[in-house]
């Protein structure tokens, strides 16, 4: 299974754990661990595309959706990780 290490992807630092915590998700067809720092949780969002927004084109977000407390979270889109 491919391992996507996702702070490396996007060019932040890690939490410098020698653990990985790493998250299977499925990716046409196969699965993919994505290695994160965390799991804070699981939601139902509905996701909204960034056609008009800044982030239009870049690699690796689907869109973003805003959490119940008012937060903006972006939604990573595993088709284009790899």
């Amino acid at each position: 299974m491919p391992i996507v290490r996702l702070h490396k992807l996007f060019g932040i630092d890690s939490n410098g754990s020698e653990d990985l915590l790493v998250v299977v998700v499925e990716r046409g067809g196969s699965n993919v661990g994505l290695v994160v720092d965390q799991v804070i949780g699981q939601q139902e969002v509905i996701i909204k595309t960034l056609d008009n927004s800044i982030l239009k084109g870049v690699k690796g977000f689907a869109g973003a959706t805003i959490l119940g407390d008012g937060n903006v979270a972006l939604i990573v889109d595993v088709v284009t990780l790899l």
